[in-house]
């Protein structure tokens, strides 16, 4: 994993900058400090970047709601509109059915009395 090689370096920078010598303790707890140091400021910016990416995948996933919430928004109204222009058509034809049944009923009732 990345720490483990960052370790690895780590370790292999303190052995040449030290000739082989053994190090005294106080070389050893800066080396420590510092090198918790670089590992929680890489875990840091490693967090850092994971948040960012999921915000950016949420924000995506947020615009895409609102993208198809709004699809299913005008498809409905679409739909209000055509069931009233639907009803609008079906209530024009009835009427224009009743206007030719009553001229019917009333050339019958012309034919009937003459």
């Amino acid at each position: 994993s990345y720490h483990l090689k960052k370790l690895k370096e780590w370790k292999d920078q303190v052995l040449s900058q030290r000739d082989g010598r053994i190090s005294t303790v106080e070389e050893l707890q800066l080396d420590l400090i510092n090198n918790h140091q670089i590992f929680q400021a890489d875990f840091q910016a490693d967090i850092y970047k994971h948040e960012t990416a999921l915000e950016k995948a949420l924000m995506k996933h947020q615009e895409a709601i609102a993208i198809i919430q709004s699809s299913m928004e005008e498809q409905q109204k679409l739909y209000q509109e055509s069931i009233l222009r639907l009803d609008s058509a079906r209530s024009a034809w009835v009427e224009q059915i009743n206007t030719q049944l009553e001229k019917a009923q009333n050339q019958i009732s012309k034919l009937e009395s003459s």
